[in-house]
């Protein structure tokens, strides 16, 4: 149970998780508009709005509106796609650094390990060595005593 809450927490703590997922939602917004405007129904109300005429495009007041208004849309999502990259970038650093931190750790983790995995056996064969000696001075007053 302690384990789901820290994942969720750590989830929603990312930075800029909650922006990408709300910029997600705006262009999945964005494409729904643009896939209804090229219905047949739709586009027929505004066939007149772009034409060439010797050469030139010419464009109604409407389709100027449209095409600046698209401009405007396609320049607050690129800003908020490099925002959100950014904040990405940042998160990815932070998550390298975190992982290096904890690679050092673990070493040092290792490094003690192995430094009391080695002093353990130099006591254990110490304690080995004065069980060798007990039993030997122990033999040799049993066999003094039999003499």
């Amino acid at each position: 149970m302690r384990i789901q809450e820290k994942t969720t927490t750590q989830r929603f703590s990312r930075p800029g998780a909650v922006l990408l997922k709300v910029f997600a939602i705006s262009i999945l917004l964005a494409l729904l508009t643009v896939f209804v405007m090229s219905l047949p129904g739709f586009a027929a109300e505004t066939d007149t709005e772009i034409w060439e005429k010797d050469g030139n495009v010419v464009l109604t007041p409407q389709a100027a509106k449209d095409l600046l208004q698209e401009i405007r849309t396609l320049r607050a999502e690129n800003e908020a796609l490099t925002y959100s990259l950014e904040s990405e970038r940042v998160a990815t650093l932070e998550v390298i650094a975190a992982v290096r931190e904890l690679r050092e750790q673990i070493q040092q983790e290792r490094h003690l390990s192995q430094e009391t995995i080695t002093l353990l056996q130099k006591q254990l064969n110490a304690e080995k060595r004065k069980t060798k000696t007990v039993g030997i001075i122990g033999l040799v007053a049993i066999l003094a005593l039999a003499l």
